[in-house]
């Protein structure tokens, strides 16, 4: 099955084109957030050169800089773009890399605006196994990194990860 794309912005507030499947995805940021974001996790984590999966979308240009899993994508999804930072690792690394001190409903205001300026991507599979094995397979290869993920992730350094850990127990919960 090919993957399937989606602004983020679209899905806020209705998710029914994503149905209730076991799936892998992917986040693409703009070029110029996703510059942002790694500049601002360079001054916290080891600075290292990164090799990042880009593409071009209309006339944009979009970088990956996360890959997750889910037995259920509909769920997850909703969860990504409007639930609490608790209930979302990747909104809360959001957070804690962009409004790490900000009051709750100012950081949800900008990672908002952050989350729907993005694209989701996605592919539903048979079992949550079968999407864990992509996950793993994608997070283990070296030709790309994913600087926002944290669990089995074989693409950046130690030291990154620990340096990416230490901003995300550092903020507001």
């Amino acid at each position: 099955m090919a993957t399937e794309f989606i602004k983020a912005c679209n899905l806020r507030g209705s998710f029914k084109t994503i149905r209730e499947c076991p799936g892998w995805y992917r986040w693409w940021f703009p070029e110029h957030l996703a510059d942002d974001i790694l500049s601002l996790l360079n001054e916290q984590c080891s600075a290292e050169i990164l090799t990042l999966r880009t593409q071009t979308i209309g006339d944009d240009k979009y970088v990956c800089l996360y890959v997750g899993i889910s037995k259920n994508l509909h769920d997850r999804v909703r969860i990504h773009i409007e639930g609490p930072f608790g209930s979302s690792t990747f909104r809360r690394t959001l957070r804690a890399i962009l409004v790490p001190n900000s009051p709750e409903h100012q950081a949800n205001v900008y990672i908002n605006k952050i989350i729907d300026s993005c694209y989701w991507e996605w592919e539903y599979t048979d079992t949550k196994e079968q999407a864990e094995n992509i996950e793993c397979e994608e997070l283990s290869q070296l030709q790309f990194d994913y600087p926002l993920n944290i669990k089995d992730n074989e693409t950046i350094s130690s030291n990154w990860i620990r340096g990416l850990k230490k901003i995300r127990n550092k903020s507001v919960k």
